[in-house]
Formats: C-alpha cells, structure tokens, sequence
C-alpha cells in the first residue's frame, strides 16, 4: 500500500524485477481501479530502468498473451500457461511515473 504525496491518495502496487531482458509472469488479478505495477528492470553493470504501468493495461497485455496461443493450450486455462506481458509490452511505459496517482 502506497500514499501519494500530494493527494493523499492510497493505492497499491505490485512490483516485479528482472535482471535480463525477458518474460514478465503476471498472473492476473480480480480488477481492481487503485492497483499499478511496476516493472524493474535491474541489469548487472548498467542502469536500472522502470516500466510503470496501470492494473487495466496489464491485465488487457495479459487476455492478448491468452489469444496468441494455440486452443489446446487455450484450453488448460490461464494458469497452467504461467501467462503475463513480453518484454516488448512494456517499452511504451518507461518512466512512467506519472500514471500513478498524484
């Protein structure tokens, strides 16, 4: 749980790291309109960089990763396919802090 600096709004935000360039695994989440992410990328011997993205735009990352695969994997359900984001699904929300709420 988060507060934030000027509204005093409470929000929360779940926080996944990797160290290389990869898949995200996130599994999804009942919607939920004060929930974010953030996305750290945390790489040996270079900068840390951030992907800050909402609870909507993940979970819609998430239904797209779920249509891309073949029925019969389609059809073991969401769970057993460890489903989530691809890396490049979060490019466009680099330093994106300002998603956040004031």
């Amino acid at each position: 749980m988060v507060v934030s600096p000027e509204d005093h709004i409470q929000f929360l935000i779940d926080v996944k790291g990797l160290a290389r360039p990869n898949y995200w695994q996130v599994s999804r989440k009942e919607k939920r309109d004060d929930l974010f992410y953030v996305f750290a990328f945390v790489p040996k011997g270079e900068p840390n960089k951030f992907f800050v993205l909402p609870q909507k735009k993940v979970n819609a990352c998430i239904d797209a990763e779920f249509a891309r695969l073949k029925p019969e994997k389609r059809a073991l359900g969401e769970r057993a396919n460890r489903l989530g984001l691809r890396w490049g699904d979060t490019k466009l929300f680099a330093d994106k802090w300002d998603v956040l709420p004031a």
